[in-house]
């Protein structure tokens, strides 16, 4: 992984753009850096890198000690930050069902639109982001669609990394798929261990022309015809209807494992 690959990371776990810069250039020196020398790594300038570490401070990535007069800096270990982080985000799920029931958090409805190759991308981590947190008869993904497209509409990589994120947080799977896609025989073998259940429909009688996934609230939508596009609309009573109408199917389409 290059610097900059690192940096995006960085940004994603709540970084901006400088912070991320400094921080790594921190931690790529042990012994510390001076304010002065942050700036010549860096090549941001100085009013900019003492306000960066001001922030940087405050959110425990950095620390300081008095070297004579002046500040010398140093990073804290990954490891420690990946423990704060994983506190906070503990502290925050055990608030997201009062926040979920109260007036703080949500409108009626909902409607995000995604368009281009991470379309699905943002869906299936929305899925994981919806579901990782609850513990009710709703911690499940159902869904309807064409193994091929999906599995050519992502990254390998990231697709394996989100089954095993989704078995992990213990997030069961119901999946129709094409009867036509042979590809499914290989998520067969794997079911039990992935918590997958899949069953087939006839689409040469009933054509798939979108995927649909229901999953707490919520209700996404992707189509594969030119660019890939994806919607998800957050609406309880069109999530609990969208939910009878998959059931109401599965139970009349045949049992592949």
């Amino acid at each position: 992984m290059f610097a900059g690959d690192i940096e995006q990371v960085l940004q994603k776990v709540g970084l901006k753009d400088h912070e991320a810069k400094v921080y790594f250039a921190c931690l790529q020196s042990p012994q510390g850096l001076k304010v002065q020398e942050i700036t010549n790594t860096t090549r941001i300038k100085r009013s900019t890198v003492d306000f960066v570490l001001k922030n940087l401070t405050s959110k425990g990535f950095v620390t300081y000690h008095l070297d004579g007069a002046r500040k010398t800096y140093t990073a804290e270990s990954p490891q420690a930050i990946l423990y704060n982080l994983e506190d906070a985000t503990n502290q925050f799920k055990s608030i997201i069902p009062l926040l979920m029931s109260s007036n703080i958090v949500g409108v009626k409805s909902k409607v995000r639109f995604y368009q281009g190759e991470d379309a699905m991308v943002n869906v299936l981590n929305d899925i994981l982001f919806t579901l990782s947190w609850r513990e009710d008869k709703q911690k499940e993904l159902i869904g309807i669609s064409a193994v091929t497209d999906l599995e050519n509409s992502i990254p390998a990589s990231y697709h394996k990394r989100w089954v095993n994120k989704r078995v992990s947080c213990g997030i069961p799977l119901r999946w129709i798929v094409r009867e036509s896609d042979k590809i499914w025989d290989k998520y067969i073998k794997t079911a039990k261990e992935n918590l997958r259940q899949m069953r087939f429909i006839d689409d040469k009688k009933y054509p798939l022309n979108i995927d649909m996934w229901i999953y707490g609230e919520s209700v996404a939508f992707t189509s594969y015809e030119n660019e890939l596009s994806a919607v998800i609309i957050e609406n309880q009573l069109l999530s609990q209807s969208f939910r009878s109408i998959f059931n109401a199917l599965w139970d009349s389409l045949p049992q592949l494992n």
